[in-house]
């Protein structure tokens, strides 16, 4: 597979090469491949600063840092913050596949996920745990156990490519996680 980067004759310049979004149509391909190009530019005011742009291959663009603890910017999106984002959507996308082969309709699905910095095996810093907890809403008629939940949620775990993707000890916390039905059309 070709890399997404490829130098330049200054060494110090990366461009990234265009590689198409995986389209709707290719979802049975495996060999799909996703991009996004990141600038950093030095800032003569900030010779430290750590803030660069990421455009994904969708087009959208956003401003980002590294975390404060280490000189970014409080305002701006850190890439812990960006692992946390990637796997708690895939998991509720895998969820939400998951309910809707078990025809239960999913009203509304929110999470709280957390990570811990820590050592790993090699003794490098790492993010070493993920702990997720969905709140998910079904359909006044859906009734959902706690047990099918847990199965639900644990099929989706197994289903996440991001998951799939890391080391880290990732839990879905069913103490703090739970299905509701609304009352009243409204949600809880």
């Amino acid at each position: 597979m070709p890399s997404l980067f490829t130098h330049s004759s200054n060494p110090q310049h990366v461009t990234t090469q265009s590689n198409p979004i995986a389209h709707r149509e290719n979802r049975g391909d495996l060999h799909q491949s996703f991009s996004l190009k990141l600038a950093w530019i030095r800032n003569a005011e900030e010779a430290q600063s750590q803030d660069h742009i990421i455009e994904f291959g969708s087009g959208q663009i956003i401003k980002a840092s590294a975390a404060p603890q280490y000189m970014g910017s409080q305002d701006k999106i850190n890439p812990e913050e960006s692992l946390l984002a990637a796997i708690s959507a895939c998991h509720m996308l895998s969820f939400l596949t998951v309910a809707r082969k078990m025809r239960l309709e999913v009203i509304s699905y929110s999470d709280n996920t957390t990570a811990k910095l820590g050592k790993n095996r090699d003794n490098r810093i790492a993010i070493t745990h993920i702990t997720m907890a969905p709140q998910v809403s079904f359909k006044s008629c859906d009734t959902v156990s706690e047990a099918r939940l847990a199965k639900m949620h644990h099929i989706a775990h197994n289903n996440c490519f991001i998951a799939n993707s890391l080391s880290s000890d990732v839990q879905i916390d069913m103490h703090n996680s739970s299905a509701t039905i609304p009352t009243d059309n409204k949600l809880i």
